[in-house]
């Protein structure tokens, strides 16, 4: 009959234990530069043909979404910039005609790739597809950095794989 309330009072000695510990964490996760977001914050993704958006200082200049056909007659006016944001490996695989291969990873660790690049250049992201966001996160990142024309193609290298657009193999070394 002793047993009983030691038991209930190891559980809830444990209970407060686990409480106090998931406070610090949280309160720790909260105010660090390290912390990582609980809740996924929201994207707010525009095509490039919404003509109502336009970039003022209070809305700074943000990487814009295209469809395959801007991208393509992009391509085919040839001033811009296409970059491939999968893995190194991939690239080598398949991409398109010209592109660079530029991963998030790799740019975050040196910045000074994109050093030579105007920043008014045009520059259009890419990833595998319509499930991946590289390309979005790149596409973001450069503008961050400062690039005011940089558009996403949303769509990706399935899309222009699939369209048989022109496209290579093999890696690029220089930007």
């Amino acid at each position: 009959m002793n047993a009983k309330p030691a038991f209930r009072r190891s559980l809830l000695e444990a209970g407060s234990i686990v409480l106090i510990g998931l406070g610090l964490g949280l309160a720790y996760n909260t105010f660090s530069s390290r912390g990582i977001d609980l809740v996924r914050k929201e994207r707010q993704l525009v095509w490039s043909s919404d003509t109502t958006r336009t970039n003022t200082p209070e809305n700074p200049s943000r990487a814009t979404l295209i469809n395959i056909d801007e991208a393509y007659k992009i391509f085919r006016e040839g001033n811009a910039i296409f970059v491939d944001a999968r893995h190194e490996e991939e690239f080598k695989e398949g991409h398109i005609k010209g592109a660079i291969s530029l991963p998030l990873k790799k740019l975050e660790g040196n910045p000074d790739l994109v050093q030579g690049i105007s920043k008014d250049k045009l520059i259009v992201t890419y990833c595998s597809g319509v499930e991946c966001e590289l390309s979005i996160d790149i596409g973001e990142k450069l503008a961050s950095m400062g690039f005011t024309n940089v558009k996403i193609f949303f769509s990706g290298w399935l899309d222009w794989q699939k369209r048989n657009l022109p496209a290579e193999t093999g890696s690029k070394e220089n930007l």
